[in-house]
């Protein structure tokens, strides 16, 4: 209905993503991101370890594919590659299912894909979790980004202190209203669309003061 209301007010370019939108079987009613940043000593160098878990729902009654899977970048630090430790999805009501052992190697990338893909059924919540990491510069940023809409996505980050850094969604709202949850956490108050990503921003504190003070 809503659709059809405003549908006609749109450019004819907006119509197709407004189709869409509305097309998506799944929603991700849960996203809990926690990440640590550890700097490599003697380096300036920094470890990026993020996890994250995904609660889903089929907000259909038809059986829905789920095309699992998880894609890094690798940077080429030497001793420091980048690695997938663990990818799992968890059906409601059935075991969990890991899937780390799928490694694959391609152009600067590792990647996950599970084929054929998951079947949710309708009404039905699946979890899926991962953890992996990274070798970023100390002053640099990484971000996350979904096929599904993020309601209300968490992140807690946890940083020495040396470090300042900070979660950015990408809202369409950009000065969308964050909760802080915690001390290291802080929470949208929204809904993040597809590939609307989460981003995760961070530098030294003593280089942003000589730099403010130049």
């Amino acid at each position: 209905m809503f659709e059809a209301a405003i549908g006609y007010l749109l450019p004819e370019e907006l119509r197709s993503e407004l189709r869409w939108i509305y097309g998506l079987e799944l929603v991700c009613e849960r996203h809990d991101q926690v990440v640590r940043l550890e700097p490599i000593p003697g380096t300036s160098l920094v470890r990026i370890k993020v996890s994250f878990v995904r609660t889903l729902r089929n907000h259909t009654d038809l059986n829905v594919e789920l095309p699992v899977g998880l894609g890094i970048g690798e940077w080429f630090y030497k001793d420091h590659p980048s690695k997938i430790v663990s990818l799992r999805y968890q059906e409601e009501g059935e075991e969990s299912v890991e899937l780390v052992g799928r490694v694959k190697k391609g152009d600067a990338s590792l990647t996950i894909t599970l084929d054929p893909p998951v079947v949710v059924g309708g009404g039905k919540k699946i979890v899926v979790s991962s953890e992996y990491e990274e070798t970023m510069m100390e002053n640099d940023w990484t971000f996350v980004g979904f096929s599904f809409p993020t309601v209300n996505p968490l992140v807690t980050i946890y940083a020495p202190e040396e470090l300042e850094a900070k979660a950015i969604f990408d809202h369409r709202e950009k000065k969308k209203a964050l909760t802080q949850k915690g001390p290291h956490a802080w929470q949208l108050d929204g809904v993040l669309l597809p590939h609307q990503d989460i981003r995760i921003h961070w530098y030294k504190k003593s280089d942003n003061k000589t730099w403010l003070e130049n």
